[in-house]
């Protein structure tokens, strides 16, 4: 019986640094574009950038002795997302607003905080004084000038 061994020609195996270089520096450009830090989050199609924290956001109001714009909103509501995607795309609401720490509130992942201010439907924006007392809402959908002119009667 005659064996016939073939010659292998040896592979060739991809340096390693050709392979970890591009990963790296991918990874450290995600880092650079990528805003980092709770400080400011912006939500999906606003212009105005909103704290997540509650707590945190809370403690800065009362620090800075600075109201509280809160917006209740969740995923699955079609008018929460026409207002992130308009009213909150106006630069006239983010000026409008922007002396006041802005709290964007998921009502799905905080129902107790939802619960708290009575909100039991979507959206809601609930506005309060650098006391914290609660001094105006509006219920429903609002369009940049709705919120305007609202905003501009709860001051």
């Amino acid at each position: 019986m005659v064996q016939f061994i073939q010659n292998h020609p040896k592979k060739s195996r991809t340096p390693f640094w050709r392979i970890c270089v591009p990963i790296t520096l991918f990874v450290l450009l995600l880092l650079v574009v990528t805003p980092l830090g709770p400080d400011k989050p912006s939500i999906q199609g606003s212009r105005v950038l909103w704290e997540t924290d509650f707590p945190g956001a809370y403690a800065k109001a009362i620090r800075e002795h600075r109201g509280m714009l809160l917006f209740f909103s969740v995923d699955w509501c079609p008018h929460c997302q026409e207002m992130k995607a308009t009213t909150f795309s106006d630069p006239r609401v983010d000026k409008a607003s922007s002396n006041r720490v802005r709290v964007y509130v998921d009502g799905e992942k905080h129902r107790e905080l939802a619960h708290r201010f009575g909100v039991h439907s979507y959206p809601v924006l609930v506005l309060l004084d650098s006391t914290g007392t609660d001094v105006g809402r509006f219920k429903g959908s609002a369009d940049a000038n709705r919120f305007l002119t609202w905003i501009s009667r709860t001051r």
